[in-house]
């Protein structure tokens, strides 16, 4: 099974949940990504949260904290955060064996906190045993679905985007 099919799996399973995404830190591109039709959170929230996402991991000001405060450690230092908008809640965890591998589960608000990380935590796994295959096998992570393209190719910069998400779409 490769992360495509992972994420369809765990859209399905968690009730609540809007997208699942996982993202390469070091480039802050989708490697792959699912969202529930019908909602806010559509292909331009995906490559939006993928790139807040990889900055909150990441970004500069997380590796400068990181030089001052921590201690040198071959692991990261941000782990997992959860992050609440007006429409969504945002389950991120830095996917366990991958360096620069990141999941993302989106839920809309009635979703708890509880059931979201739970959700996280018995699923990162399966992405995992996908990333370590993948150093074997690279067809076993697949590319986002077509119609969700990664960030750099939708013309959205990483700091600044260069149109406004729609009125509804849920973003980071």
């Amino acid at each position: 099974m490769n992360m495509q099919a992972i994420c369809g799996e765990l859209l399905e399973q968690v009730d609540g949940a809007l997208g699942c995404v996982v993202i390469d830190m070091q480039t802050g591109l989708t490697v792959a990504g699912e969202y529930r039709p019908g909602t806010p959170f559509n292909e331009a929230a995906v490559s939006l949260v993928s790139i807040a996402s990889a900055n909150m991991f990441s970004g500069k000001l997380i590796r400068q904290f990181e030089q001052t405060l921590a201690r040198p450690s071959s692991s990261r230092f941000v782990r997992e955060v959860h992050m609440t908008t007006n429409n969504a809640n945002h389950f991120m965890a830095a996917i366990p064996g991958w360096e620069h591998g990141l999941l993302v589960l989106v839920t809309d608000t009635a979703t708890s906190m509880g059931l979201g990380w739970m959700a996280v935590h018995q699923w990162i796994e399966r992405f995992a045993d996908v990333s370590s295959r993948a150093r074997n096998e690279p067809s076993a992570v697949a590319s986002a679905p077509a119609e969700a393209e990664p960030a750099a190719q939708a013309g959205i910069a990483a700091n600044a985007p260069s149109e406004a998400p729609a009125k509804d779409a849920v973003v980071a």
